[in-house]
């Protein structure tokens, strides 16, 4: 898996906060080391009310794949955080939704986002 670079704003969290990340990121790598699609993850702190987690696909490029999990500022929800991040990555790690996501993108790219 590559490694995407992070968004963050550190001074929303609290001290320890690399060490929570990477457990977090370790936790979901473990989880989803045989899903030869999953191309990785970043966190993106857009003020969103939280961090978001965002998942990456092998097979869409410049763009995250999925659903974005927001875990809150002092991860309190950091563990269900990561469940429903796993729960997400197989709910879309299909065929289907990867055909439907580069359609979408196609015609974005091709005709706009509006």
């Amino acid at each position: 898996m590559r490694i995407v670079n992070d968004y963050l704003h550190p001074a929303r969290y609290p001290e320890d906060y690399l060490g929570k990340l990477g457990y977090v990121r370790y936790s979901i790598y473990k989880k989803l080391s045989e899903y030869e699609n999953f191309d990785g993850l970043d966190f993106n702190d857009v003020t969103a009310g939280g961090i978001q987690i965002r998942a990456f696909h092998k097979d869409v490029k410049h763009y995250s794949y999925g659903d974005s999990i927001t875990m809150r500022y002092d991860f309190s929800n950091m563990e269900e955080c990561i469940n429903k991040f796993i729960k997400m990555w197989e709910s879309y790690d299909t065929t289907e939704d990867l055909k439907g996501y580069q359609s979408f993108l196609k015609d974005g790219e091709t005709y706009g986002w509006d």
